[in-house]
């Protein structure tokens, strides 16, 4: 696995840009992806052993093609993400998707409205320590 791979699932680019900079500066590689679609050909290069393990996952609820939490699901059918920590990021406090995400393991909920993009970069350093 690397240490400083991690995969930013969010289909609004200049969040994905606002927020890979901190974590950039961190020393982090940030792999985007648009939609579900581009996510699930990244997270099947993985498994097929065709591509890096990320060390961590940031995950958009809402995706114009697929819907978070069933990628959520793929990545947890996955035995080669196991030790992959995955951050739901999301504008949507609703008790429903936390809710949904208990049975996972190694899943952080964060809204976006109260994480800035310093404190994500940070939550995450910390994760790796």
């Amino acid at each position: 696995m690397e240490d400083k791979k991690i995969f930013f699932i969010e289909d609004v680019k200049d969040i994905i840009n606002l927020y890979s900079d901190p974590l950039r500066k961190a020393g982090y590689a940030i792999e985007s992806y648009a939609n579900g679609n581009e996510a699930l050909a990244g997270i099947n290069s993985v498994a097929e052993g065709k591509a890096s393990v990320p060390k961590f996952i940031i995950l958009d609820l809402m995706l114009p093609d697929i819907s978070g939490l069933e990628i959520l699901k793929v990545i947890r059918d996955k035995a080669v993400f196991n030790d992959t920590a995955v951050f739901i990021f999301t504008n949507y406090g609703d008790d429903k998707f936390k809710d949904a995400i208990k049975p996972f393991s190694k899943v952080t909920y964060l809204l976006k409205v109260d994480t800035p993009p310093f404190k994500l970069a940070e939550l995450i350093s910390n994760s790796a320590a």
